[in-house]
């Protein structure tokens, strides 16, 4: 095939190295295996991860017979979101959010540097905390809270005045 492209392994040279005692030409000789990779995709583009989550990626190298399939992942914004290798799954990498925001997740490959990237968008949930009364006074505001956590008030708690008078509607009984 013309067109085909190959991974180059290196043999030895011709003839053999061996001691210096005088001008030598050594050839290198090569065995071809595999093809060069052309390209990598990733099965998203896009991913929205809340925070106390996380998410998977997965990259496939193309050609699919190529020789060398490593990749290397990076985050354009480590302080929004990480990314590492998944361990024993060439391809695939967990990401991690770190607060609310938007960063963009690369993956390259390590023969040829060919790019895929995707687009993650961090959510945390906002917690108010307002007086039950009729001012409905928004007392304090938590933002980036992760799911499935508990958010805490915190150690001062609110408090109303001894004067203060309040009317109350009945709102039913809970069940």
């Amino acid at each position: 095939d013309i067109d085909a492209t190959f991974n180059y392994t290196f043999i030895g040279w011709t003839p053999a190295v061996g001691e210096v005692t005088g001008d030598a030409t050594y050839t290198a000789t090569y065995s071809t295996s595999g093809a060069h990779v052309t390209g990598v995709v990733l099965d998203k583009t896009t991913d929205t991860v809340m925070l106390g989550t996380t998410s998977d990626l997965t990259a496939t190298v193309l050609p699919a017979d190529s020789t060398n399939k490593n990749v290397t992942w990076s985050s354009s914004n480590d302080s929004i979101v990480t990314v590492a290798s998944v361990a024993g799954t060439p391809g695939k990498a967990t990401v991690m959010p770190q607060k609310s925001g938007t960063a963009t997740i690369t993956v390259t490959t390590v023969d040829g540097g060919y790019t895929a990237s995707c687009v993650v968008t961090v959510q945390g949930y906002s917690i108010t905390f307002k007086n039950s009364d009729a001012s409905n006074t928004t007392l304090r505001t938590l933002t980036d809270v992760a799911y499935n956590t508990t958010p805490s008030y915190g150690t001062d708690a609110p408090a109303k005045t001894a004067t203060a008078q309040y009317s109350y509607v009945f709102d039913g009984w809970d069940d």
